[in-house]
Parts: C-alpha cells; sequence; structure tokens
C-alpha cells in the first residue's frame, strides 16, 4: 500500500520513481539519465561501485546531476585531465613539506565530494584548504625543524631547560 501525502510534488515525485522503476524492471534503459551514464567510457578505480549509485539515484527519482559531474571529473583526473579551475589552483602550488602528497590527495578528495560540486570554482572553503597547504609549505621553508609539532612539542623543544636530569625527561 502506498500512502502519499497531499501535497502535489510528493505525488509527483512518487509516481516518477514508479515509473523508472517500471521501465527498468522491463529493460527499458531509454531514458536520458540511463543513456548518458551508459555511454560514458569510465576506467577509474572503482567506476562499477559509482555508477551503480548513479542508476539508483535515478532509479528511486532523484537527480543525477552531482553523479554527471564526479563521474566525468574522476575520469578526467584519472586519464591526467586537470583542467578544473580548482585543480589548476591547486597544481599551481609548489609543494615540497614531508607529508605534501597526502595533504593534496585529500584536497583532490574534497574537490570531487558532492559539496564542491555545487560551488563550482574556486570558493572561500576550497582555498582555505589551498591556504593551509601554502602556510605548510611556507613553515616547512622557514626551516622551523619542529613545524609539525603540537604547539606544547614546540615548547618543550625550544626551552632551554636546566634542572637537574632534565636530559632523562
Amino acid at each position: 500500500m502506498i500512502h502519499l501525502s497531499n501535497n502535489p510534488l510528493d505525488i509527483r515525485n512518487c509516481m516518477e520513481k514508479m515509473k523508472r522503476k517500471q521501465r527498468m524492471s522491463i529493460g527499458d534503459y531509454s531514458h536520458p539519465n540511463l543513456q548518458f551514464l551508459y555511454s560514458l567510457e569510465l576506467t577509474f578505480p572503482g567506476w562499477e561501485v559509482k555508477l551503480k549509485a548513479a542508476v539508483n539515484d535515478h532509479r528511486n527519482g532523484w537527480s543525477i546531476d552531482y553523479f554527471r559531474y564526479f563521474l566525468i571529473e574522476r575520469q578526467r583526473m584519472f586519464e591526467g585531465v586537470r583542467v578544473h579551475p580548482r585543480l589548476v589552483a591547486l597544481d599551481e602550488l609548489v609543494l615540497s613539506y614531508p607529508g605534501w602528497r597526502k595533504d593534496v590527495k585529500a584536497v583532490e578528495r574534497n574537490h570531487l565530494d558532492d559539496s564542491f560540486f555545487y560551488n563550482g570554482g574556486v570558493h572561500d572553503m576550497y582555498q582555505s584548504q589551498l591556504d593551509v597547504l601554502k602556510s605548510k609549505q611556507m613553515a616547512y621553508e622557514a626551516g622551523d625543524a619542529h613545524w609539525s609539532c603540537h604547539p606544547i612539542q614546540k615548547e618543550i623543544l625550544s626551552t632551554e631547560w636546566t634542572y637537574p636530569g632534565f636530559e632523562d625527561a
């Protein structure tokens, strides 16, 4: 038994979801979303899982706009094509501090995240991540040997201790 609200939008969404499921259950994959998804030539690791998630979102009546972005952009990145403004900005950074590769991978994951998808260019949230990488690089280049230490560790290492037995602490 289907329970619908009196909201016409809810009723339309439910009907669209049912129609999509019916079409797919009889092998009709002619919907433009499905045509698009199945036309992609994907080779990046894990593409099968992401494609299945996109098809499921379509089946459930949801938008696949995020998946359109993600699948194309992830494939481009896998192929070494980094033309999106966020990746261009990331690639312009010259980084050499210990752990920079891990940090860049985290920023790249965020680039593909759906919260970033809805903000097309290099917006404040993404720029702040780039700024963190820049500050880590500047601290490393400044020769601060303890740049990655906790502030308390820095204080311990930078203080001239003279009490008896401080070497053993």
